[in-house]
C-alpha cells in the first residue's frame, strides 16, 4: 500500500494495517463478495491534516476471487458504519489507485 497527501499543514503517524479475508461488514455494501480481492485495509490517521490524497493497494493473484475481474473491481471506504465509494483512478491486475 502507498499513500501520498498534498498540502500538509500538520504531521502526524499513519498506521496501516491489512487482513486476510472479506471485511466483516461487507455484506452490507454494494460489493460483491464473490468477486472481490479476499484482504481489507485498516487506516488510522494520527493527526495529519492535508487537503488531498491518494492511495494505492496492492494484491496478488491469490487474493482474488476466482471469477474476479480487476478491471471491474470497486473499492469500498467504510467509517462510522457506512460505506462510500471513492473514486478510483488506475485499476492494474495487481492493484487499484483511489483518488480523493
Amino acid at each position: 500500500m502507498t499513500v501520498s497527501f498534498t498540502e500538509v499543514t500538520s504531521a502526524g503517524d499513519l498506521t496501516a494495517t491489512v487482513t486476510d479475508g472479506d471485511h466483516p461488514e461487507l455484506e452490507s455494501s454494494s460489493i460483491d463478495s464473490l468477486q472481490s480481492v479476499n484482504k481489507y485495509w485498516t487506516l488510522t490517521n494520527g493527526g495529519i491534516v492535508f487537503a488531498d490524497y491518494s492511495a494505492e493497494f496492492g494484491f496478488t493473484a491469490g487474493d482474488l476471487d476466482d471469477v474476479a475481474q480487476t478491471d471491474s473491481l470497486k473499492v469500498g471506504r467504510y467509517a462510522g458504519g457506512v460505506w462510500t465509494y471513492p473514486t478510483i483512478g488506475v485499476r492494474t491486475g495487481i492493484s487499484s489507485r483511489l483518488l480523493s
